[in-house]
This record gives C-alpha cells, structure tokens and sequence, in this order.
C-alpha cells in the first residue's frame, strides 16, 4: 500500500521493473505466496509496471508467479482484474457480505469515453450518483486522459521506456455505505515534471517548489487554462465532489509529493522519501449530494463529444 508502507511498496515495484527489464536472469519468479493484503491503488500500480516491462524487456524475460494464500489478497487482484490482465484463471474466494462492486481495470492511450462509461454507469446505478453529477465526473475523467497525451509522456524520454501515452483506471461502488471510488494512474514523467516544462508557468519560483507544493497547487487552483471548456478543470472538479459529499478525498501522489485532500480534515502535503514512478490520482466520496455544474459548459462538452472518443 501507498499509506503505512510506502517505502516497502516502492522498493518492491523498483525490485520488479529491474528483475524484469534490466536484470540478466531469463526467469523470473513473482512469489506472492506470503502477500497478506494489497491496496486497490497499490494493485493497480504493480500491474501496470508488470505490464510496462514485459512489454519492454529486450530478452523476453519468462515471467511465473504464484497466487497469494490470503483470501482477501487474491480477491482484491481478482476485483482489479490482475489476472485476468494476464490470461491467468482468477482463483475462487469464499463469498463474502460486503456489496462492493468493482470496475476492472481498463487503460487506453487516448481520450476514449467509452472506456470511463461503464464506470460511471456504476457509480449512478450502485453508488448513487445522479445524472448531472456523472456528467461533471465524465469531464473530469477525459482531462485526465488529455492530460496523460498531451504531457505526461516527453517526447524526450530520457532513456526510460513506457508504454507512450497509457493510463489505468479502475474503481468501486459500495450500496451499502454510499462510498464510490475511481483511481487513475499513468507511468509518465510526473505531474511536478511536466508542469515545470509547460510555457505558461516557467517562473523562476516554480523551480523553488518542492512536488508536493506543486502539486497541492495543481489540486487546489488549476495550473492550465487553455480555451477548451476541459483543460485546467480536471483535478479542481474532482475536489469539488469531495467538498459537497458527506465525505471524502482526493490523493495525488507524483515524484517525490504526495498530497491528500480531505472532506473533514486539514490537506496534508508530504515530500516522499523514494521517488514514485508516474502520477496516481486516488478519488473516493461517500454519499454524494447535488453536485454544482454550469449548465451550458455541460451542454457543450457533450454536445460535442457524447461518451465516446475525444479528439483534440
């Protein structure tokens, strides 16, 4: 997890993309038999970089592994898809009385509204949301994806190789208590890299700025504001949804800053002690209330744009 273990989570994502995309042996051996329990965030993360270095691995490195005894760590790779990702049979798990459903993991590497639908038609069926409230999430949703085509991933890439322009994204709905939750997560430059590189904030106090002060800026303000009705709006609009339900947070992880938004407490910014490959957006709001949203950037939006493809 990203929480109480973060070092130990990083160095273990560190130790998979050099075994795999660096490392001289042929065969590599995922041992996740004593994994008690993972994060969904956590999750999502090692299956995007398992992903990434297979892809990329010159040799063609032989990848095995195994299933984890913990019932609750083979049901949470199970909900996020992680076996499935790898054409491995899921393994079965006692029923069990929660009623959190998950959206499986998808990615893309363009504005593609159809892949985020079948998540928000869980978040207004299971979770509740109203249909304007979707809509504002839909927004928020494709600037993210603009954001990782247009920035996340330099032309230049300094060495390091990635899957160009890919995202993740996966979430939940719980019935019973009201909670949805969405998180978003690409392995490019990072969001304090590629602010610094935009035109429009190179001052010299952006290079003073330790990540997780850009970042809380990115999350509290809005950092781009060009004339399409999406950009700059993204992770604002996700902070609103936080301030109007029952409760809530926004987590934005990057670099070396690691920022929290939260419904009932102070922000909290941390500079991080390992660098984290990439940006990953945790969202998550209980029991949602009427969402503010101006009615003609609404109609606009999708007037254009009806949930499908978003081009620029």
């Amino acid at each position: 997890d990203f929480q109480v273990h973060f070092n130990e989570t990083v160095e273990f994502l560190d130790q998979v993309h050099h075994a795999i995309l660096t490392g001289k042996e042929r065969n590599v051996v995922l041992d996740l038999s004593k994994l008690d329990a993972i994060s969904p965030e956590a999750a999502i993360v090692f299956l995007a970089e398992t992903v990434r270095c297979l892809f990329y691995s010159v040799s063609k490195k032989k990848l095995r592994g195994n299933y984890p005894r913990s019932a609750r760590a083979r049901k949470m790779l199970g909900d996020i898809g992680f076996f499935k990702s790898f054409n491995i049979p899921t393994p079965p798990v006692e029923p069990q009385e929660s009623q959190r459903i998950y959206f499986q993991t998808v990615f893309g590497n363009r504005s593609d509204g159809r892949l985020a639908q079948p998540l928000l038609s869980l978040f207004q069926n299971v979770g509740q949301l109203d249909s304007i409230a979707c809509k504002r999430l839909y927004a928020s949703l494709i600037e993210c994806m603009d954001n990782v085509k247009a920035h996340a991933y330099p032309i230049e890439n300094e060495g390091s190789p990635d899957l160009v322009g890919e995202w993740w994204m996966a979430g939940f709905a719980d019935k019973a208590t009201g909670q949805i939750a969405m998180i978003f997560f690409d392995q490019g430059a990072g969001i304090p890299t590629t602010i610094k590189r935009k035109r429009s904030v190179r001052i010299r106090s952006y290079f003073h700025f330790s990540d997780d002060r850009i970042i809380r800026r990115a999350v509290l303000k809005g950092l781009s504001r060009k004339s399409s009705l999406r950009h700059g709006n993204g992770l604002p609009s996700l902070k609103e949804f936080v301030d109007v339900s029952k409760n809530g947070m926004l987590r934005l992880i990057s670099n070396y800053g690691d920022f929290t938004y939260y419904k009932s407490q102070a922000p909290k910014a941390i500079a991080l002690p390992r660098h984290f490959r990439g940006s990953l957006i945790v969202w998550t709001i209980h029991q949602a209330m009427n969402i503010p949203i101006k009615t003609q950037d609404a109609d606009e939006l999708f007037e254009d744009s009806p949930l499908g493809v978003v081009e620029e």
